[in-house]
């Protein structure tokens, strides 16, 4: 039996995705402001897509010893910190994702035996949705897929460390297919899972190992971004369009000198809810000055007097029927969505609001009627949310048109417009230094 201690962000949905077998048993753990892991008994160490790596960084020499006393190690996306030994991810979408299509290089434990790579590589008949970034790989580790120019997709690590190091350049990827997750993804899963199998158990560690505490340094805008330590938030506050008008806020300092400066707030998509219900004073205080805060949910947002309920996610419904896009009314005199069009203020949604305060307003809904977007002032100032997610995709850069929305939202958050293309630099990889507040 394998013991798996999966890192937790508070993100729905993720234990579905690694459902206990016969042969393998996971534990959830989720980090916060002083982050620790017991890997006393634990044989495999898994880093799921939507992590927090400011918490990692903290945490790496803990798992350097992990992998020096024999231990596995998956990271699947986005670690934009040096916490892995050896081996760099780096976001990159410089190509466009309609060519991408992936091969196999090196492959000594047969991942790919049998895999249809058709299967792995479409989805819905779209290509490159699993083509978030690229890997940057130690030298002697196994590049298992490439994609059409030969970045690395997934790497196999047996040399840095007495350990192993399974690597995907973008997420997700877990023990069961989830939605819009392909069949191949899962097959590959498992057989890494066998991979650790064969592999003799992690030693006992024999010493305490000293958990550095990451550095941080603060940064000042006019919009606070609350940070979940997710490389897609940290990819939009740093890119060089926004950075001037954007302040990371780290979910576990949040309190209300931290924000009281600001203009604005905003709760992004994949944002660590619980964390944030501990720490919801701060924000209705912030609101109770006239400010903005605008909430983008993927989940339950306790905090916040409504009802939201999940509904399953169309990413392609502009391939299969783009005369039906999941949003079918908006508000277009609201000053987000004012000059928007149809397409723009619409991509896909993550769940719907059943139950909203009496005295707010709704800005969308899709076809039933179901709220997805609305507003209210009750608080002071003004609570906008909704089941959109434009930080976070925008970040990604999957969907290239999100600097419409962004824009409009920016500018009424601050009054400034951004201006200029996006961009994401190489040199925001890699930090030690993460500049959050």
């Amino acid at each position: 039996m394998i013991e798996a201690t999966v890192v937790s962000n508070g993100i729905e949905g993720l234990e579905e995705f690694f459902p206990s077998r016969a042969n393998v048993r996971y534990r959830f753990v989720e980090l916060d402001d002083a982050p620790q892991l017991d890997l006393d008994d634990t044989d495999l160490l898994i880093v799921p897509n939507g992590s927090d790596h400011v918490a990692m960084l903290t945490l790496r020499h803990q798992v350097a010893a992990f992998l020096d006393r024999g231990g596995a190690v998956f990271c699947f996306d986005g670690w934009f910190t040096d916490w892995l030994p050896g081996n760099r991810w780096v976001h990159d979408n410089s190509r466009a994702t309609r060519d991408v299509r992936y091969r196999v290089r090196t492959d000594r434990h047969a991942l790919f035996d049998g895999v249809d790579l058709d299967d792995f590589q479409f989805t819905h008949g779209i290509s490159g949705w699993w083509a978030c970034g690229r890997i940057e790989p130690a030298p002697g580790a196994d590049v298992v897929l490439e994609d059409t120019w030969g970045r690395p997709m997934i790497v196999l690590d047996e040399v840095t460390t007495p350990g192993l190091i399974a690597l995907t350049a973008s997420g997700p990827l877990g023990s069961a297919a989830g939605e819009g997750m392909a069949r191949g993804l899962e097959q590959v899963y498992r057989r890494l899972i066998d991979v650790v199998s064969k592999r003799p158990k992690a030693a006992k560690p024999v010493a305490d190992v000293v958990t550095d505490r990451a550095m941080v340094h603060g940064t000042r805008g006019k919009i606070g971004l609350l940070f979940n330590g997710v490389w897609s938030q940290w990819a939009f506050a740093t890119a060089p369009k926004y950075r001037d008008l954007y302040e990371l806020i780290y979910v576990h300092h949040l309190d209300y000198e931290r924000i009281r400066h600001l203009d604005a707030l905003i709760v992004p998509f994949q944002s660590h809810q619980a964390a944030i219900s501990r720490r919801a004073d701060a924000i209705y205080r912030f609101l109770a000055d006239g400010k903005k805060v605008a909430v983008f949910g993927d989940s339950d947002v306790a905090w916040i007097d409504a009802t939201w309920e999940w509904r399953p996610v169309n990413n392609y419904w502009w391939v299969e029927d783009p005369s039906s896009p999941p949003i079918s009314h908006t508000d277009f005199a609201h000053p987000v969505y004012q000059g928007l069009s149809q397409r723009h203020a619409c991509w896909h949604i993550h769940g719907i609001y059943t139950d909203i305060p009496s005295n707010a307003i709704t800005v969308q809904t899709n076809d039933a009627g179901e709220t997805i977007t609305w507003q209210t002032h009750a608080h002071g100032g003004t609570l906008f949310a909704s089941t959109l997610d434009p930080i976070v995709e925008h970040g990604i850069q999957q969907i290239r048109h999100l600097d419409h929305y962004c824009d409009k939202l920016t500018t009424w958050l601050c009054g400034e417009t951004p201006v200029g293309a996006f961009s994401i630099p190489d040199d925001a990889y890699g930090v030690e230094h993460v500049a959050i507040g």
